[in-house]
């Protein structure tokens, strides 16, 4: 490249570096299946801490083996994981107070320990009441009972604060369409047609106590190409994949193994295969 001087000096002149840099793509990315507390059913969610599985899957859980699997990948380095939770007939916590219809975002008994609050008076803007009479404000919290005891005391896991919804779904802040896109603790239940617009009733309800856990999973449950295993195919990359044990035993089957196989070597991955729990001493493995 020439240039032209207009005055006498120094001048130094930048050319582009010939090298390129070969950008890395991600090594270590582990997918788990199996069951968990609470979080998404059919969709893969990646996590990059075990704190990020708490917030969304709830942690450690007696009924997960995904859970303990997964705490001890973080504890022995592991970057990124991708969850897969699959769910065998659980149910969903419901609440509804007037024209205002919701249940817990995922299925288990976690919703139970949900509450709604809704207020009125001193909540909302005053000025925006007058156009809308229908505004309110809406407090959704998740506890966590001391001891596993809902007559103990009880901490505050998270809580998500709506301030100014309508009621009235010609506004912009319509409550469903606000909690649909924004609330990863409650879901709008529909009702069609929509309830006409009311102002809705002030208080503080509990989810109805019956969410459900739902069965223990099964084979099928976990090879189900729309809920188990076939979401890998949504999944851009994956390194290696688990299915802990998830039956009540201490291995997972051949035949989920099997399944799990033909993905791993389409995607080039690493099976993570536990021995049989009849395997006692070396010469039986």
């Amino acid at each position: 490249m020439s240039l032209t001087p207009t005055y006498p000096g120094v001048y130094v002149v930048e050319l582009p570096n010939p090298v390129r840099t070969i950008v890395g793509v991600r090594t270590s990315v582990t997918a788990f299946i199996g069951r968990t507390k609470r979080g998404p059913i059919k969709k893969p969610i990646l996590v990059q801490s075990f704190d990020d599985f708490v917030r969304t899957f709830g942690g450690l859980w007696k009924y997960s083996r995904l859970s303990y699997a997964l705490y001890q990948y973080y504890l022995n380095g592991g970057k990124e994981a991708l969850i897969i939770r699959v769910d065998n007939g659980g149910k969903k916590s419901t609440f509804q107070k007037g024209n205002i219809k919701l249940e817990a975002s995922s299925p288990g008994i976690w919703g139970d320990d949900l509450e709604i609050e809704i207020k009125i008076k001193d909540a909302v803007n005053p000025d925006l009441q007058k156009i809308d009479p229908t505004i309110f404000q809406l407090k959704v919290t998740l506890y966590e009972y001391k001891n596993n005891q809902p007559s103990q005391e009880k901490n505050i896991l998270r809580q998500e604060i709506y301030q100014n919804l309508s009621a009235n779904e010609n506004q912009k802040r319509y409550y469903v369409q606000v909690l649909t896109e924004e609330s990863n603790l409650v879901n709008v239940i529909q009702q069609t047609p929509p309830p006409p617009p009311a102002v809705p009733a002030e208080g503080k309800v509990p989810l109805n106590g019956k969410g459900d856990d739902g069965k223990i999973l099964t084979d099928s449950n976990i090879t189900d190409v729309n809920a188990g295993l076939g979401l890998l195919k949504k999944v851009d990359i994956f390194n290696m994949l688990c299915i802990p044990p998830f039956d009540g035993s201490l291995t997972t089957s051949k035949a989920v193994y099997d399944d799990a196989l033909q993905y791993c070597e389409k995607r080039r991955a690493m099976l993570i295969v536990d021995p049989p729990e009849g395997w006692n001493d070396p010469s039986q493995a």
